[in-house]
């Protein structure tokens, strides 16, 4: 049995794969959003984080958004997010390229960051899950920033 991650996973995998890195519609908070990926990227930059990617989106009440990345063995890699406020708990899953789960965030938070060690290089996918909203009618802002050490 499919977990509801698992299955927004598989539905949207080979759909949002061709679209993922297309750019993102205007919204009302985007401004907010970005600035504060940006502020979290500087701060990374204080402790010797660079950065791999960065991006921002507009989801639904339970839409996700998957980054295709590599990710190379043994390096060290954090995953930050910013959501607007309509946003109450944003997920953050790391899928491998067979969409098995490899790590999640736990946290019940519109912030959620996640560190990371891949055993092996390869394909991975981080993905935005909208798991709670405030408005479920609303669309809201989320952006995230892949750094690695």
């Amino acid at each position: 049995m499919l977990c509801p991650e698992d299955a927004v996973f598989h539905k949207a995998k080979l759909a949002l794969l061709p679209l993922m890195f297309l750019a993102s519609v205007a919204h009302a908070d985007k401004t907010g959003i970005e600035e504060c990926i940006k502020a979290k990227i500087a701060d990374s930059y204080k402790t010797d984080k660079q950065l791999r990617t960065q991006s921002s989106t507009v989801l639904d009440y339970g839409g996700a958004r998957h980054y295709q990345t590599t990710l190379l063995k043994g390096q060290t890699y954090h995953v930050l997010t910013c959501a607007d406020k309509n946003v109450r708990d944003l997920d953050i899953i790391l899928y491998d390229s067979k969409g098995k789960i490899v790590v999640r965030d736990t946290l019940d938070n519109r912030e959620p960051t996640l560190k990371f060690i891949p055993a092996a290089t390869g394909t991975y996918f981080v993905t935005l899950y909208v798991r709670s909203m405030v408005d479920h009618t609303k669309k809201s802002d989320v952006a995230f920033s892949l750094m690695f050490e």
